[in-house]
């Protein structure tokens, strides 16, 4: 009998402060919306590099057989250089405040993008290597970020294709069966939806 008086007690209780907690649900709400409709949209764009598996002979391609990891490694740091870095930003635009440096603005150009290994298929008895890296790009202008996601995969196809070239120039030409090595893309697209997000 008193379990009972208490329950009737407690739901009295309730029926009394439902418009204060009505009141108090309906304003947190709002202000949700109103903190998530004013912070800055940013756009994200993702594009794909991936490492190709050299084919040729190790006695023939020097360098070009260096580790997968390794070579992903040498992609990040062209990537995150100062130099490059700064020349995207200048090229889009981005960062141009009277005040910032160059290596603000190449700062700032660091902590926009992103860069993720894609793992590879394990080996026994080998140390893992990457198959790709993901290059992921997040602004506040949506046709520039994945403009600047599509300027770093070419700059690292660019580079590629140059040692590559520099590389098989030392090649003795007694292989009639050619190569593949170095990276291929995705390239993000706002047009084409390519992995084109945005978010708040």
């Amino acid at each position: 009998m008193e379990q009972l008086q208490i329950v009737r007690e407690f739901a009295a209780t309730l029926m009394r402060r439902f418009v204060l907690f009505a009141f108090v649900a309906i304003a947190g709400t709002l202000a949700s919306i109103w903190y998530a409709l004013s912070l800055d949209r940013v756009y994200e764009a993702t594009a794909v590099v991936q490492i190709v598996s050299p084919q040729i002979a190790s006695d023939m391609a020097g360098d070009i057989n260096r580790p997968a990891a390794q070579r992903v490694q040498l992609i990040e740091q062209q990537i995150f250089s100062r130099d490059s870095m700064f020349e995207v930003a200048e090229k889009y635009d981005l960062f141009d405040a009277p005040d910032m440096t160059v290596m603000d603005r190449a700062n700032l150009m660091r902590m926009s993008i992103r860069l993720n290994r894609i793992s590879g298929v394990t080996v026994p008895g080998q140390l893992p290597q990457p198959s790709g890296l993901t290059i992921i790009v997040r602004l506040s202008d949506a046709e520039k970020t994945a403009l600047v996601a599509n300027e770093l995969v070419t700059r690292v196809l660019e580079r590629n294709l140059q040692d590559r070239e520099r590389q098989t120039a030392t090649i003795p030409a007694r292989s009639p069966t050619g190569w593949n090595s170095g990276v291929t893309s995705s390239r993000a697209s706002a047009r084409t939806g390519a992995r084109f997000r945005a978010s708040s």
